[in-house]
């Protein structure tokens, strides 16, 4: 059975106070199991990131995809 689940993050700027919430589709119903599979998600994806900058120098490059209508 499939539950719907949420996830709210807040980060702080000076006095400026940001929430993003995240809905999820999961079949998960601890609350503990479902943050940490949040958690985890995040944490392939910051690595990924990383990857490509480091490994592929993917911000130093200067190419350009050009879309023409």
């Amino acid at each position: 059975m499939n539950e719907l689940g949420m996830a709210v993050s807040q980060t702080e700027n000076g006095n400026e106070i940001k929430l993003e919430f995240r809905y999820f589709i999961t079949s998960l119903t601890d609350l503990s199991e479902f943050a940490g599979a949040v958690r985890k998600h995040w944490v392939i994806e910051n690595n990924l990131h990383w990857s490509l900058d480091i490994i592929f120098r993917e911000d130093a490059s200067r190419a350009k995809k050009i879309i023409h209508l």
